[in-house]
């Protein structure tokens, strides 16, 4: 799990916890999320991109790595090659 979303989730889970102290449970579906995710690759040329959770972890993995393998890819996120 990448950082920024270990600090976001905690977050929300001490916000939400504070707000709906009644015994609920909060479960995490990262299959039906999406994100926004802006980017910046130089001083004028910005994107925006509009992905799945999934594919969020896996752009997110570039902030630490300019380059990375499928095979790299594929340890971080724990996926079977």
């Amino acid at each position: 799990m990448p950082r920024e979303m270990v600090s976001s989730m905690s977050c929300f889970a001490q916000f939400y916890f504070n707000k709906f102290n009644n015994g609920k449970q909060l479960n995490w579906k990262f299959s039906l999320g999406t994100a926004d995710l802006k980017s910046k690759l130089n001083s004028q040329t910005r994107y925006e991109f509009q992905v799945s959770t999934y594919q969020m972890f896996i752009l997110l993995l570039f902030n630490q790595n300019p380059e990375i393998t499928y095979q790299q890819i594929c340890q971080l996120t724990q996926i079977p090659i």
